[in-house]
């Protein structure tokens, strides 16, 4: 039996993979046990988690991998760092710093799970970064041939990798080095506009469907694109800080970007608490323009060159579901994959398979159910022992079917946790649409829509250009005769979906009953968590919060927990 860890560690959204014989076992966030978000340590919870799920001890592994070149481009590009004064040197100080915890690494693992440090004889191998993105994504996709971009802000100083997938094999065709990188140059923007938070991303992608693009032309004296490769004007970034990242401990950060020659491009940086103005507005059309626009023409690019009408496409920029869903309207693309993390979670997965190779099982991903569950037993007598009233139910979809058409808001806690930051069945809170102001649920920015999952059958009468997103991957243009039902959920004619078929099967259950019930084969469809922080993994964190997170009910698995019975 052959045995591999996957983690990422030392970067934000720590997480593990276990791969068992080729095969993918078990993936989890540390984040989901820690309660931190984005958890940037040693996912030493995951750890124990997989080996759990696995039936595994520490010494059955053979190896453990991780996406990170400890000494990559640090002395021979050091022009990269130094020349350009991009990289702040307390970043480089971190990293070496990392290189010293990975020497102690098997003596903290010893040391948290209580067993010598003699019986600690896996091998540690480093993997590449963006070809572990590359791989998380290519080799679980629907495709036998298909091209592949991998795009963050950086890792392991590289900023962009493209390649063409073709069965098992997948060649690497370009690369954008750092300090190059269109990741870099949104979240600089994000940070000028006012939200500084890790993450924060997201909200300009919200905030750009209420604009215009009048600033396009502006921000291009910051960032260029020809064949293929990316360019920064680094005048525009901290000449004296630069890019400061600090992963070695639990909570991320990213120092400030920008420097005042930005102010004196753009006029004045929003304030975190100042009203937002059309301005802004058109700002963040601008900045989501640019970036749509760069990242189309490398996708036309390699359509030119390759003739492949398949695209993969991964990295922490995956995230940005407007820029996924407008890909086959502006480029020769047809069809599209986004893993369920793309983005630094799913490193730990690419890793192994980076060291697997060949001996991968290559079989399409079409659902993210691979953390923790708990047997009914178990919230039984959690449920017993809290002083909570507490009934079984013979019919859980059909009970879940009624709170819901009664405007209801439901936690539905089922099965295995999902991997990835999207709800998508297993944790997540479940809303009637044409319930009102359903963002009271988590007090919920308004930046941040909310998604939708829908029968993948009718998705296409709701939307246009409906791919198939098993994920919640794109944010969909609503087709104008449908505004009414989506009115609650759609940011400026918008709306992020998860399309739903047998893959998922209790969903689509309960979503085909609520559409006989109702004629809508969709619900407003949100994470179960407690607003900016990770989502619940266990039943106890359901139970504490449940008040917090303003439900009406829970169904865990087969058991219903209603806010008027609760003592």
């Amino acid at each position: 039996m052959s045995t591999i860890l996957g983690l990422n560690f030392f970067h934000a959204n720590a997480a593990a993979a276990i791969f068992v014989d080729g095969k993918l076992v078990a993936a989890a966030e540390e984040e989901r046990f820690n309660r931190v978000k984005f958890s940037a340590g040693i996912p030493l919870c995951a750890i124990g988690f997989c080996l759990k799920q696995a039936g595994l001890e520490f010494k059955d592994i053979d190896v453990i991998t991780y996406p990170r070149a400890t000494n990559t481009r640090i002395v021979n590009n050091d022009q990269i760092h130094f020349q350009d004064r991009i990289y702040k040197i307390n970043s480089l100080y971190d990293r070496y710093r990392i290189n010293l915890k990975l020497i102690n690494f098997k003596e903290t693992l010893a040391e948290h799970f209580g067993i010598p440090v003699e019986s600690l004889v896996f091998k540690l191998r480093e993997q590449d970064h963006h070809l572990s993105h590359i791989l998380s994504g290519y080799f679980y996709s629907p495709f036998d041939e298909a091209l592949i971009v991998s795009c963050d802000a950086f890792g392991d100083f590289v900023s962009m990798k493209t390649g063409v997938g073709r069965g098992n094999k997948i060649e690497i065709l370009n690369q954008v080095q750092f300090p190059h990188s269109v990741g870099l140059f949104y979240t600089m923007v994000t940070q000028f506009l006012g939200f500084s938070g890790y993450g924060d991303e997201s909200k300009v992608m919200g905030l750009s469907t209420f604009g215009y693009p009048e600033y396009t032309d502006r921000l291009r004296t910051i960032i260029s694109a020809e064949n293929g490769t990316i360019k920064l004007n680094l005048k525009y970034f901290n000449p004296e800080h630069g890019v400061g990242t600090s992963w070695a401990e639990s909570t991320p950060d990213i120092s400030r970007l920008y420097n005042d020659n930005l102010t004196r491009l753009m006029g004045p940086q929003r304030q975190p608490d100042e009203e937002i103005s059309s301005r802004h507005q058109n700002i963040a059309t601008s900045v989501q323009h640019l970036t749509e626009e760069i990242l189309f023409s490398v996708i036309d690019d390699l359509c030119a060159r390759h003739k492949i009408p398949n695209l993969v496409l991964t990295g922490g920029l995956a995230y940005n579901s407007l820029l996924n869903a407008r890909i086959p309207d502006e480029t020769p693309i047809d069809r599209i994959y986004v893993p369920p993390s793309p983005g630094n979670s799913g490193l730990c997965i690419g890793s192994g398979l980076a060291l697997l190779g060949d001996e991968a099982s290559r079989v399409e991903m079409n659902h993210a159910f691979w953390g923790p569950e708990y047997p009914s037993e178990h919230l039984e007598q959690l449920l017993d022992s809290s002083g909570a009233v507490h009934q079984k139910l013979d019919d859980p979809v059909a009970k879940a079917v009624e709170l819901l058409t009664s405007g209801k808001a439901l936690g539905w806690f089922q099965g295995r946790m999902e991997f990835g930051p999207r709800s998508l069945g297993s944790r997540c809170i479940l809303v009637n649409p044409i319930t009102p102001d359903p963002r009271r649920i988590k007090r919920r920015h308004n930046l941040k829509p909310l998604g939708i999952s829908i029968l993948e059958d009718k998705a296409s009468a709701y939307f246009h250009g409906v791919q198939h997103s098993p994920f919640m991957s794109f944010m969909g243009r609503l087709r104008g005769r449908h505004r009414r039902e989506f009115e609650n959920v759609i940011l400026n004619n918008f709306c992020r979906y998860q399309t739903v078929g047998p893959e998922n099967p209790l969903l689509q259950q309960v979503l085909l009953q609520f559409q006989e019930a109702t004629g809508l084969p969709f619900l407003i469809n949100t994470s179960l968590n407690v607003e900016g922080e990770p989502v619940m993994d266990s039943p106890e964190l359901l139970l504490k919060h449940f008040d917090t997170m303003h439900l009406d009910a829970a169904i865990l698995n087969n058991i219903l927990l209603v806010r008027e019975t609760r003592n």
